[in-house]
């Protein structure tokens, strides 16, 4: 089952996706409002087995620090080109927003195509950069699905105007999304739910 929280200024969305038990959950892009999170995950009795980032804005992990402190032993992954971005608030946006957040702990730094197993599901990373350095959106399989994080959403791709964008980065990502499969849902971090089908044949970024 896939929970959606939306949260914060930015309405970043927080995905919750559970077992078919309903027991344990991952997350993906814990942005904001970290007590938030935990009372859900208390209410439906969740517990988590791990976090996934799709990259190091502080929309899509502010709430880390609180899960992490309720949770000490939770493996968090980022891919390596974004590992910076959790201790430089220039970097993660914080500066501009609110108090600067650094996190210093332990996080498991991915490659594009890392492969993660949790809640009898296959997580995969694809590097797509662009957005920022690391940016990457994760596959999810059997369920056939793609986080898109801030890669690209319903209509619309990610800025790449924030400090480490890249315009050349941007255009060669949207390349290799061109080449996956139409038939795979996406949940961006911002936004409605959509298709790639629906995007190749709407999105001005991606229609040929």
């Amino acid at each position: 089952m896939l929970k959606t929280l939306t949260l914060g200024a930015f309405q970043a969305h927080c995905y919750i996706l559970t077992d078919e038990a309903n027991q344990n959950c991952v997350l993906i892009d814990p942005g904001d409002e970290g007590s938030r999170i935990l009372h859900k995950l208390k209410k439906y009795e969740l517990m988590p087995q791990a976090i996934f980032l799709t990259h190091g804005h502080i929309d899509h992990i502010g709430a880390i620090q609180s899960l992490r402190d309720a949770h000490p032993d939770l493996p968090i992954y980022l891919h390596q080109q974004d590992a910076c971005f959790l201790s430089d608030p220039a970097l993660n946006l914080s500066r501009m927003i609110q108090q600067p957040f650094i996190f210093k702990q332990d996080v498991t730094l991915v490659e594009d195509g890392a492969q993660i197993e949790a809640i009898d599901q296959t997580f995969t990373y694809w590097h797509l950069p662009g957005h920022t350095p690391g940016s990457c959106m994760i596959q999810v399989e059997p369920l056939h699905i793609l986080f898109s994080g801030d890669v690209l959403f319903e209509g619309s791709i990610g800025r790449f105007d924030f400090p480490l964008g890249n315009t050349q980065d941007t255009k060669a990502s949207l390349m290799k999304i061109k080449e996956m499969d139409p038939s795979l849902s996406v949940y961006p971090g911002h936004g409605n739910a959509t298709s790639l089908a629906k995007e190749f044949a709407e999105n001005y970024y991606l229609k040929s």
